[in-house]
């Protein structure tokens, strides 16, 4: 066994991924068994597309994600806890003049006390260091609902484009 954060044999890598794993399970188990609920229009459930751009502001992203949620983006090569994700925000705040997810054809399905989320979202921004950024993503969370509301228990931002390795072309 090795601590590389990368490699498929770290034991904290494991156990993300085996939480990751078990909580599909625990969301995906009762949501299979339910119809879905119908959306209205492309939008949805107006209080999970509310959840949703709340997750997607820095600012109150904190409050949206489960303690037990795991975060994938593409500018890391891994899965990130909670805390990691919310370290890696915190990172980038220092990094960037402003910065936005902004979405469109936002799509929601849910599950009795589970849902699904996804949109296309264009991450708008400007680096403090150089140019602007337009970033394409496809965006998916899986949602449950608490008694503080719906809440996220993974939240995944794929570059559609491909991997990012600089903040901005400069």
């Amino acid at each position: 066994m090795t601590d590389d954060p990368t490699g498929p044999e770290c034991p904290a890598r494991r156990a993300l991924l085996g939480g990751l794993a078990a909580g599909v399970a625990v969301v995906a188990a009762p949501a299979a068994a339910q119809q879905p609920t119908p959306a209205t229009g492309t939008g949805g459930d107006d209080a999970l597309a509310a959840a949703f751009a709340r997750l997607l502001r820095p600012e109150t992203r904190a409050d949206m994600l489960l303690p037990d949620a795991v975060v994938i983006e593409s500018d890391v090569p891994f899965p990130l806890s909670r805390t990691g994700a919310l370290d890696h925000l915190a990172f980038h705040r220092d990094l960037w003049d402003s910065r936005a997810w902004v979405p469109y054809d936002l799509r929601t399905r849910s599950f009795g006390d589970s849902a699904f989320v996804s949109a296309y979202l264009m991450e708008r921004g400007k680096p403090k260091t150089s140019g602007f950024r337009l970033q394409p993503i496809y965006a998916t969370a899986t949602m449950v609902r608490t008694t503080a509301g719906w809440r996220a228990l993974s939240l995944h931002l794929g570059a559609i484009r491909g991997q990012l390795t600089d903040i901005s072309p400069g």
